[in-house]
């Protein structure tokens, strides 16, 4: 993608100086301008006539006032991910501007789908207005809106970007096979040679080069070369051609790294050879940027001056490839090693402080014969006050606390079956079920009375027992109070069923935990089973939550 030209705003800010608008005495719409170009010239239709254009239709249509202008010079109309545009869609969505100005469609968008979406879907829904001035087309008009015409032309553009895109594709991998492509940026340690095609041997960056190899064959890994060029305070790449070649300022970020010495070193061009299509992207294949297959690169020797010495080269791929196949033989030895290593509470150990999960390592002890790997849980959470976090606790004192932990919680779970089964033969004259029998029997033998009592009243009535008001008043006093034994009775069945679910799940829970009552060495499989989380204090505090607490929980309150 081409850089945005700098001219751009100079003429920009000088056009819209010069403008003088009409006194209008109607409202104004809020207009902004768009101009792009997909490669920016220098003769022919230029950004600037586009620019030139667009004003001059905004002075000569007193209904719009010129808010600002939006130029992309240099990116192309397939996607909308372009600054001036994106510029501009931020003022349409804060109200700055009701109105955008373009010489025609294609200068908007050539993505059929999202060209449409915009005209048809986001600027009406906005209240925007767009209008194109060669196409003769407006959206405040309804004709422009439904016309045929508008979907057809943006199909036209994104057929026209496609086919140009895919024309300039082939005619590079036709020019790179024939080795006359066009030589677009330089590499470190030459420059380019625009007439000639053809890079030239930069005295003042090619020495480095050489330095950097002959470090390299001298056995100074990537690490050690690095050190020396930053001690010799030597330009990268990235800092030399922004400095010498674009007039661009140096990010504070750019630094030497093994990255970009390894670039250097495997680089083909220091030994004159030319390589086409190491990536490649085609847009109209909707295929981004990409490294490609080496075997579907395209090869040039000896199509410039040579750097390093093709032997020099050789050896130091050599080299580099031992060193590569050294460091691949680590990492497998590495994963072997940690493959052997298994954390006992994955996830599970947490800082009771800072609530983090605390990170398990492994020490070895080579004290004797053979390593002994003893393992530890740490929290890497610090905020640089003494004492805070930084904790850590042994995994054998983890594994003896929480198996000791879950022998009582089995054990409490036995003790309490014991009393499950008593209270639910009846034989257990205390717990809420044992209440909630009581309760519901009483509330029974309650609404039964007061239904025989509110049989006799028409009777006591009828006989004159009972005058007419005290008739009315018993009557609506036992209605009321059967309803509310009714509703009683049913919360206390409801929650007696609640109850007696509760009961089944504790027992089921115990029922499958009790074989492993006498079970006291460390259990794996009880511990993935049983353990939600282990929460450790810097006081030396252990707390386990286990899986089950909550059914635990609900039968203590029963019982209770």
């Amino acid at each position: 993608m081409a850089r945005k030209s700098r001219r751009n705003n100079n003429i920009i800010e000088k056009k819209q100086e010069m403008m003088t608008p009409e006194i209008i005495t109607g409202p104004q719409l809020e207009t902004g301008v768009y101009a792009r170009l997909s490669v920016e010239k220098d003769n022919e239709e230029t950004i600037q006539t586009q620019i030139e254009m667009l004003h001059q239709y905004v002075e000569e249509h007193g209904e719009y006032h010129l808010v600002d202008t939006y130029v992309d010079n240099g990116y192309t109309g397939t996607d909308f991910d372009r600054p001036g545009f994106i510029r501009m869609m931020e003022d349409v969505r804060t109200g700055k501007i009701q109105c955008i100005i373009v010489k025609d469609l294609s200068r908007f968008g050539r993505n059929f789908i999202e060209t449409g979406y915009y005209i048809e879907t986001i600027f009406p829904c906005l209240n925007v207005r767009l209008i194109s001035i060669n196409d003769e087309f407006d959206s405040s008009r309804e004709e422009d809106r439904n016309s045929i015409v508008m979907p057809v032309k943006n199909m036209i553009n994104e057929m026209y970007a496609k086919d140009a895109s895919k024309k300039r594709v082939l005619a590079f991998e036709m020019q790179s096979k024939r080795g006359d492509a066009t030589i677009a940026r330089s590499i470190y340690g030459y420059t380019v040679d625009k007439k000639e095609n053809q890079l030239k041997v930069n005295p003042e960056t090619a020495p480095i080069v050489r330095v950097i190899f002959r470090w390299y064959q001298m056995g100074r890994g990537t690490g050690a070369i690095v050190k020396r060029l930053k001690m010799l305070d030597i330009m990268t790449p990235h800092a030399y051609k922004a400095t010498h070649e674009l007039d661009m300022a140096i990010p504070d970020t750019d630094r030497w790294t093994g990255d970009r010495v390894k670039t250097i070193l495997v680089n083909q061009a220091y030994i004159g050879t030319t390589i086409y299509g190491k990536r490649k992207r085609a847009k109209y294949r909707n295929m981004p940027e990409h490294h490609t297959d080496p075997k579907d690169w395209v090869i040039h020797e000896n199509t410039h001056e040579s750097i390093i010495a093709r032997s020099d080269f050789d050896e130091v791929q050599r080299i580099w490839n031992r060193a590569r196949e050294k460091y691949k033989e680590s990492v497998e030895r590495g994963l072997a090693r940690q493959r052997d290593i298994v954390d006992s509470f994955p996830q599970k150990v947490k800082c009771m402080e800072c609530g983090m999960t605390m990170t398990y390592m492994r020490y070895t002890n080579f004290g004797q014969s053979h390593g002994i790997r003893k393992g530890f849980y740490y929290c890497k959470e610090y905020d640089g006050k003494p004492g805070y976090c930084r904790q850590k606790v042994h995994e054998d004192l983890l594994k003896i606390t929480v198996m000791d932990q879950i022998h009582n919680m089995i054990q409490a779970m036995c003790d309490r079956k014991v009393l499950l089964e008593k209270m639910k033969e009846g034989s257990y004259d205390k717990g809420e079920l044992v209440s909630l029998r009581v309760r519901i029997q009483n509330m029974q033998f309650k609404l039964m009375k007061a239904e025989e009592t509110s049989a006799t009243l028409y009777e006591n009535f009828a006989t004159g027992l009972l005058d007419e008001q005290e008739y009315q008043m018993l009557r609506e006093h036992y209605t009321e109070e059967k309803e509310k034994l009714e509703t009683g009775i049913r919360e206390a069945q409801t929650r007696k069923r609640v109850v007696e679910k509760s009961i089944e799940e504790f027992l089921e829970v115990e029922k499958n935990l009790e074989k492993y009552l006498d079970e006291r060495s460390f259990n794996q499989k009880m511990i993935d089973e049983l353990v939600e989380k282990i929460y450790v204090s810097s006081k030396g505090m252990i707390e386990i939550q286990m899986k089950c607490s909550d059914v635990f929980q609900k039968i203590t309150e029963i019982l209770e």
